[in-house]
């Protein structure tokens, strides 16, 4: 049986889709990929993008995420 600590991080898991609007995890997990197996093509405007764009309203769903 999971600890006290993992049944609460698996229950905020199950409502990230709900919390989390963009950018998706589908996106996440992409630029993840994309950091790790094609470095050789990394972008520096997509980063940029990435960070100053999309970054913001990841990190205010996760706090409303944490909050929950």
């Amino acid at each position: 049986m999971p600890s006290a600590a993992n049944r609460g991080s698996y229950s905020a898991w199950g409502r990230r889709s709900a919390l989390v609007t963009e950018p998706t995890w589908a996106d996440i997990r992409g630029m993840g990929n994309w950091l790790r197996h094609a470095y050789d093509r990394i972008d520096a405007k997509t980063i940029w993008n990435t960070v100053t764009f999309r970054l913001p309203s990841l990190k205010a769903d996760l706090e409303r995420l944490l909050k929950s």
